[in-house]
C-alpha cells in the first residue's frame, strides 16, 4: 500500500487496501468499504453510488466556530539557558537571546494573574532545560497544590539532567514528560553539549533503564531533519519496535539554516511512513501504529468522526510567559517581539489576542478547498507559517502537504487496524 492507491473524488477520497476499495467522505469523515478490486465499477456507476451516499448521510456541522479568550494552560519558561546546542533549535540554543532565569515571584503572579478566572489549570515547565531551575520547579508545584483550584503539571526536558529524585517528584505530583530525544543513531550528531563534560556520550541508555521509561504518562519527541533524514527507519525501529514508546516526531522549522525542508524530502518522510505501516501490517502488530502519535491521533478524530475545530490552543486556550512575565502566542514565539500577548505587569493585549480568534474562525479560502479541513481545521501552526511567509496568517505549504501525507497514512491504518483489531480503538 502507498500513496498511489489513493485518489479524490471531489468530497470523497478513494482509497485501495488489501484488494478492497474504500470512499472516505472527507465532509463527515465516514469510510465506507465499497466493493472489491477486482469488481469492475464503471465511472458513472462509482458516481451514482457516491450520490446516494452523499443523499443518505448526515455531514459535521459546516458552522463557523466561535472561540473566545480563554486560557487554561501555559508553558512557563523557567529558565532561558540549556546544557545542549541543538543544531535545529528555534530559541537560540535555549537562550532565547537572554539567557535568563525565572523569579519565584515573577512565576507566582503570572500564574496568579492567568489562572484567576479557572477551576482548572495546567502548567507546562518549559526552557532552555527546565531541570536547570529545578528548585523553583518544587517552588511552584508545592505552592499550586495549596491553592483551592486543581492545577495539573507537566514537563519538557532533554533527558539528560534527569536523577532519580527527579523521577520521584514527577512520581508524586503526577507529571506528564515530554522528552527530547533523536535516536541512539543521531542524538550527538544533532544535539551536542554544550560543554563536552555536561553529560557523557552514552547516559541516554541509563536514563532508558532508569524508572522514567515505565511512566504511561511519557512521549519521546524527536525532531527530524533533513540531512538526517534516512535516519527515520531506525528511529522507529529502536523506540516503537524496540522500546515500545510513544513518540511524536517533528519536522526541523529553520529558515535560514540547512535543516530547512522541501516537497522532494517530504516525500521521501511519506514514502518511510507507508514503509513503516506496511510492516506493522506484515507483522500483525497494530499496536505499534498507535504509538506514533503523528499518525494515532489522526486515527481516533476519523475513528470517532471528530471534527477538529482548532488547528491548535495558542494564543486562545494556551500561552507562554517569559523569564520576565511577558506573554507570548506560544513556546515557540517566546522572546519574539512581534508575538507578544501582554504581560503579567500590563495584562493582556486583547486587540491582540482578537486577530488570532478571527483567524481560527476563518481561516484562509484555500484551507476550504483542502480535503483534510476537518481534520485539521485550516491555518496551521503560525510559527511555521511566519517562518516561511513572514506572516501568522498564511498557511505554510509544506506543512500542509505533510499534514495530508499523514491523513493519507492514517486512513489505510485506520482500514487495517478496524478489520483485525478493533479494541485498540476503544
Amino acid at each position: 500500500m502507498n500513496q498511489r492507491n489513493i485518489k479524490q473524488e471531489k468530497i470523497w477520497l478513494k482509497l485501495k487496501c488489501n484488494k478492497k476499495i474504500y470512499l472516505f467522505n472527507t465532509k463527515n469523515l465516514l469510510l465506507v468499504e465499497l466493493f472489491s478490486k477486482n469488481q469492475i465499477m464503471k465511472k458513472k456507476a462509482l458516481r451514482q453510488t457516491i450520490a446516494v451516499l452523499d443523499a443518505s448521510q448526515n455531514t459535521l456541522s459546516s458552522d463557523p466556530v466561535k472561540f473566545s479568550t480563554n486560557i487554561e494552560s501555559i508553558a512557563l519558561n523557567v529558565i532561558e539557558k540549556c546544557n545542549l546546542s541543538c543544531s535545529y533549535c528555534y530559541a537560540d540554543k535555549g537562550t532565547y537571546g537572554r539567557s535568563s532565569t525565572m523569579s519565584y515571584k515573577t512565576a507566582i503572579s503570572s500564574i496568579n494573574y492567568l489562572s484567576r478566572y479557572k477551576k482548572k489549570f495546567h502548567i507546562k515547565f518549559f526552557g532552555g532545560e527546565p531541570l536547570l531551575n529545578f528548585n523553583l520547579i518544587q517552588k511552584v508545584t508545592k505552592w499550586c497544590l495549596n491553592q483551592k483550584k486543581e492545577f495539573s503539571f507537566s514537563i519538557t526536558t532533554n533527558g539528560t539532567l534527569v536523577k532519580k529524585s527527579h523521577i520521584e517528584f514527577f512520581k508524586k505530583n503526577n507529571f506528564s514528560l515530554i522528552v527530547s530525544y533523536d535516536g541512539k543513531f543521531l542524538q550527538n550528531q544533532q544535539r551536542p553539549p554544550q560543554k563536552k563534560s555536561s553529560w557523557r556520550k552514552n547516559n541516554f541508555q541509563e536514563i532508558f533503564n532508569s524508572d522514567i521509561f515505565k511512566s504511561k504518562s511519557l512521549v519521546l519527541r524527536t525532531t527530524i531533519t533533513p540531512n538526517y533524514l534516512n535516519y527515520f527507519p531506525q528511529i522507529i525501529d529502536e523506540l516503537i519496535f524496540e522500546k515500545k514508546i510513544n513518540i511524536y516526531y517533528s519536522r526541523s522549522i529553520s529558515k535560514d539554516k540547512p535543516e530547512r525542508y522541501n516537497t522532494k524530502q517530504i516525500r521521501q518522510l511519506e514514502f518511510f511512513l507507508f514503509e513503516f505501516i506496511n510492516k506493522c501490517f506484515a507483522r500483525k502488530d497494530f499496536n505499534s501504529i498507535l504509538l506514533l502519535k503523528n499518525i494515532s491521533t489522526i486515527i481516533h478524530a476519523i475513528n470517532k468522526r471528530q471534527r477538529k475545530e482548532k488547528f491548535c490552543s495558542a494564543g486562545i486556550n494556551y500561552l507562554s510567559v517569559s523569564t520576565d512575565g511577558s506573554f507570548y502566542i506560544c513556546h515557540r514565539f517566546t522572546e519574539h517581539c512581534d508575538a507578544t500577548l501582554g504581560s503579567v505587569e500590563h495584562g493582556i493585549n486583547e486587540k491582540k489576542i482578537e486577530k488570532i480568534l478571527n483567524f481560527r474562525e476563518k481561516p484562509p479560502k484555500k484551507c476550504a478547498v483542502c480535503w483534510a479541513k476537518n481534520l485539521c481545521s485550516g491555518g496551521g501552526c503560525m510559527h511555521e507559517n511566519k517562518v516561511s511567509n513572514n506572516t501568522f496568517f498564511e498557511p505554510d505549504n509544506l506543512s500542509c502537504q505533510l499534514f495530508r501525507t499523514e491523513c493519507k497514512v492514517a486512513l489505510i491504518a485506520y482500514i487495517q487496524i478496524l478489520k483485525n483489531a478493533p479494541q485498540l480503538l476503544k
